[in-house]
């Protein structure tokens, strides 16, 4: 028999990256995964959790929040607590410094971490300007930070569009500097988005998701994409495109994969689930924006099929009184709690209502992330060394969404009042219990900032 364990799982149904499904009991120790046994063989144990016949998942990975947006990093790192109630036990959190040099910034960033996280959180930077591409190679080696966002298209008064000059050699630096160094690209067409959004305003509009769309077409993706793609292989650089929201980028990246693997796809929960008909109106504007339903379905099959990687969520968490939807297409702003509802909707969605395996959930919400951003098998994995990070998530539980459970300081959300089938019920991080009986209780500074390293 076993013994000398914090924390014991049973009676549940894992789903294991690298095991498959099976029942079995988790040990925890030390906040490792100490051991996976046959039910019975783990004796004297500082706590039990009962599954109650529930599967137990490794933690999820969100690759994709902003912090620091709508607020100081310092004020909005507590949505962290949003996370651990999703099931969301790591994030990957973009930087933005329009102006100066991340070693300026970084430290606020890191301290944040220290003193308030709950969630493990890793880092990109987003990188706009010469001498913060000059300083990429001492980021990855004195800040431990590799991957790097770069925007094909930015938002007026919010991000910078680099060019493809200034992107093939970002492309050239990281495939220099070896895995897992990777380039996160915003792939839109600067051209065509500027003219489609000067034909909408150039005409009689009424502010609507509809409109929204058509100022950045489905085209303009599609073309950057195949772009980003093409620079991306010419240095041999890993690629990964944030957030695809079309039909077409779907199609076109199935040929490109079959000829590069190295280029990485991530698409949103909101855009899984949400589309340009929905009622909340401007309340839902995002970049790149809500398309009709059969953009959904595709990005849907691209899951089933393998050329989507992972999930994200894309979060800003933003007061209902931030967005501004008043001040219509251009002014309006982006943004609501989505780190709660991220897990329920990929199960509603994907696992109830498509078939999606939960193997294949799991690997898209957790596994896969871990590996592409160079943090795999300490996360995404249910293997004996690996982090302590699990939920316990009930498939078969409806529930509405209510701003409570968001436990969010953002105050409104798309999905409010909508019933969705499959919630978190226990999320265990580094060997501790931090949600359960809908409440966080986890502490405040329990997470950690990770820190990698690139290898040749």
């Amino acid at each position: 028999m076993l013994d000398c364990f914090d924390l014991l799982i049973t009676n549940g149904i894992l789903v294991s990256p690298e095991l498959g499904m099976l029942r079995a009991e988790v040990a925890i120790a030390g906040g490792k995964i100490a051991a996976i046994a046959e039910p019975g063989v783990v004796t004297d144990v500082g706590r039990v959790i009962d599954a109650g016949g529930n599967y137990v998942l490794p933690g999820f990975i969100d690759p994709h929040v902003h912090f620091g947006n709508r607020r100081p990093i310092s004020e909005e790192i507590v949505e962290t607590k949003s996370a651990i109630a999703g099931g969301i036990t790591t994030l990957g959190a973009y930087l933005r410094n329009r102006d100066g040099s991340y070693f300026d910034t970084f430290p606020e960033a890191l301290a944040a971490v220290e003193k308030l996280a709950h969630t493990d959180v890793l880092f990109h930077f987003q990188i706009f300007h010469e001498h913060q591409l000059q300083e990429i190679t001492r980021y990855a080696h004195e800040l431990g930070v590799t991957s790097f966002k770069f925007y094909m298209y930015g938002a007026p008064n919010i991000s910078r569009s680099v060019d493809d000059a200034f992107l093939l050699r970002a492309f050239r630096l990281l495939a220099e500097l070896g895995h897992p160094a990777i380039a996160c690209v915003h792939a839109e067409n600067e051209a065509i988005v500027t003219h489609a959004t000067a034909a909408v305003m150039g005409r009689p509009h009424a502010d609507t998701l509809e409109e929204w769309e058509a100022t950045h077409p489905a085209i303009a993706e599609e073309e950057a994409v195949a772009r980003a793609a093409l620079l991306a292989e010419a240095e041999q650089a890993r690629l990964y495109i944030v957030h695809l929201s079309s039909k077409g980028s779907v199609v076109r990246l199935r040929a490109i994969r079959d000829r590069y693997p190295e280029v990485h796809v991530e698409v949103t929960s909101i855009h899984l689930s949400l589309t340009q008909s929905h009622p909340y109106g401007l309340y839902l504007k995002r970049q790149p924006p809500h398309r009709d339903a059969s953009h959904l379905e595709a990005l849907w099959q691209g899951v089933r099929d393998g050329v989507i990687d992972t999930f994200g969520t894309d979060n800003i968490t933003s007061l209902r009184s931030m967005n501004q939807p008043e001040k219509g297409l251009l002014g309006a702003r982006a943004g609501f709690p989505s780190l709660a509802t991220h897990v329920p909707i990929l199960l509603t969605e994907g696992y109830r209502k498509r078939g999606i395996p939960l193997q294949r959930i799991v690997q898209c919400g957790s596994t896969r992330p871990a590996q592409t951003f160079g943090i795999y098998p300490q996360k995404g994995s249910l293997v004996i060394g690996s982090d302590a990070d699990l939920v316990i998530v009930d498939v078969e539980h409806e529930a509405p969404v209510t701003i409570e459970r968001l436990h969010s300081w953002g105050d409104h959300t798309p999905y409010e009042g909508e019933m969705l089938t499959g919630w978190p019920i226990v999320t265990i991080k580094g060997g501790k219990v931090a949600f359960e009986n809908n409440r966080v209780t986890s502490e405040d500074g329990c997470g950690r900032y990770l820190r990698r390293a690139v290898r040749r």
